[in-house]
């Protein structure tokens, strides 16, 4: 019988084989009826080993043991917050994007070292990046940025919470940039779908990411989620909300189906029937749209520029999946849609939908415009 963890655990290589670099990592403890006892990670890569430690640490101990910044990784607490929010039933996908970005700039140093220094580092090595990855597409947002340190921030305030180091980090965030809601128009919106079309080994399942995005108004992360199961035909509802997951700010509530894109779901699941998510390539689901959308967006602008004789450099300006959200509620608003219905449609508080779209509703300030 197994008694309760006694002192530090600790992460090592296999001991007995220390010359050899290829050797695992093992989980070394003390158990207070057993006595010493080890566990290996199967690993010997030390970040995936990390993530084994944490994921054991809360299982075996409930919470790390404090230890000083400077000799705690970044690395380690980005991997012990991904393995909370798991824990917690909490969705990561969109936090994976972020350590996808945080992790090779980041991960290899000490938390001690985080500090206005490297925040300011870590913007331009991001604006360098994304040039880097996407040389034709958008210039990356300062408010992108500071989406991925907020990410970095909960993690350090999650572990000094958990007492995983010994003292607070303070990650100071960039000024975010207030502007106003991005949209399509209506024949923007059939233009890139056209656009879509064309895009090499992405023709089929981009054109259809952006119907349902358009016609749903649902976040790039619910669709890329959506399964086949999740979608009732029958009473025409579309179950958003991912099974086992807890309800997030970032509200899924279940939606009506469009019927015109009932029919176009119909029969793309005849052409499909094996797939299990509705937006997969080969029977796999896609994890990210965002290259193959930037290449409908640079399909579209040099058509649309060639048609206009001007520089595609001046056609839409802003292009990126999100803006499917905010046409589909700024089109909603100005066809006089009901507030209350289309909150429930979207997940989307009224709060969010007056303070960013209400004034696009023929009601907006009717009253004090007609007073005189």
């Amino acid at each position: 019988m197994m008694g309760s963890v006694v002192g530090e655990p600790k992460l090592d290589r296999f001991r007995k084989d220390r010359e050899n670099t290829k050797a695992s990592f093992y989980i070394y403890w003390t158990d207070s009826v057993e006595g010493s006892k080890e566990l290996s990670t199967r690993t010997n890569d030390y970040k995936a080993a990390l993530k084994v430690f944490d994921s054991w640490r809360l299982t075996s101990i409930g919470k790390p043991v404090s230890r000083p910044i400077q000799e705690v990784l970044v690395q380690e607490i980005l991997d012990y917050y991904r393995t909370v929010q798991i824990s917690r039933n909490k969705s990561v996908e969109r936090l994976d994007y972020s350590l996808k970005r945080l992790e090779p700039f980041w991960g290899h140093r000490p938390a001690s070292v985080v500090g206005p220094i490297l925040l300011k580092e870590y913007e331009q090595h991001r604006f360098d990046l994304h040039d880097e990855l996407f040389p034709h597409g958008e210039t990356i947002s300062i408010n992108t940025i500071r989406r991925e340190l907020v990410d970095l921030r909960s993690a350090m305030s999650r572990a000094e919470k958990d007492q995983l180091v010994d003292q607070r980090i303070f990650v100071e965030l960039p000024s975010e940039i207030k502007k106003g809601v991005e949209y399509f128009s209506c024949d923007e919106a059939l233009g890139l779908i056209r656009a879509a079309t064309k895009v090499r080994r992405s023709n089929v399942h981009l054109p259809l990411f952006m119907k349902i995005g358009f016609l749903t108004g649902r976040r790039k992360a619910s669709i890329l989620g959506l399964k086949w199961d999740d979608i009732d035909f029958e009473t025409g509802i579309i179950g958003w909300q991912l099974k086992g997951q807890a309800e997030t700010k970032k509200r899924r509530p279940n939606g009506k189906l469009p019927p015109r894109l009932k029919k176009i779901l119909l029969r793309h699941r005849a052409e499909h029937p094996d797939d299990e998510y509705v937006i997969s390539y080969q029977s796999q689901r896609i994890k990210d749209i965002k290259k193959s959308f930037s290449q409908a967006v640079k399909i579209y602008r040099e058509n649309r520029a060639s048609e206009l004789g001007v520089a595609p450099s001046s056609i839409l300006p802003s292009a990126y999946p999100h803006m499917m959200r905010h046409s589909n509620a700024t089109w909603q608003m100005q066809k006089g849609t009901d507030k209350r219905e289309l909150c429930g449609f979207l997940g989307m508080t009224e709060e969010t939908l007056e303070r960013r779209y209400w004034h696009q509703h023929p009601d907006f300030q009717r009253g004090a415009a007609n007073a005189f």
